[in-house]
């Protein structure tokens, strides 16, 4: 139903970091003409989805992901790394490519996560991300007010449109 990428912080990653690294995932998507939705992880990272339209693969997934992932390491070198040990990636965020397989467990929006303040993975709008985003603020006692006040930011994760071979062919052209 999605490509996933989730950006998981490294040891010497900032939330500024974050934050660039999901925007230039946004701005890689919109030129490849693929619409997305972010939401906080409930931990430390971002994840950003694809909706997809119908039809297509697990493997179309993961290699659009797969992709991304590389063009986002490509792009920000210094803060980005594809590298899955984490002794390798010298505290760089990891752009977790290997999400969009089935039986792979996602903190899905709105999940209540287990850990001090009962933050939730919750969705956001791209002009909500900033670094002065607290994801700590979206949690059990904050997230009915803010359904209530933004609507469900989720809904179009249920409305996929994505076609992925455009995206594919020119991700794969400017790879080389």
């Amino acid at each position: 139903d999605w490509v996933i990428l989730d950006l998981d912080p490294g040891a010497a990653t900032t939330w500024a970091d974050t934050v660039t690294v999901a925007n230039t995932t946004r701005a890689l998507l919109e030129a490849l003409d693929l619409p997305s939705v972010l939401k906080t992880s409930g931990q430390r990272g971002l994840h950003v989805l694809v909706p997809l339209a119908p039809g297509h693969s697990v493997q179309d997934a993961h290699e659009l992901a797969r992709l991304l992932a590389r063009a986002l390491a490509r792009a920000l070198p210094s803060i980005v790394t594809v590298e899955s040990e984490k002794e390798r990636r010298g505290g760089r965020l990891f752009v977790d490519h290997l999400q969009s397989f089935v039986g792979k467990s996602l903190a899905c929006p709105y999940t209540l996560r287990a850990v001090d303040g009962a933050p939730v993975s919750a969705p956001l709008a791209w002009d909500e991300l900033s670094a002065r985003l607290d994801p700590r603020a979206l949690n059990l006692r904050t997230i009915l007010r803010r359904l209530d006040e933004r609507g469900d930011l989720a809904a179009p994760l249920l409305a996929g449109r994505a076609r992925l071979a455009p995206a594919i062919r020119a991700l794969r052209e400017t790879s080389g």
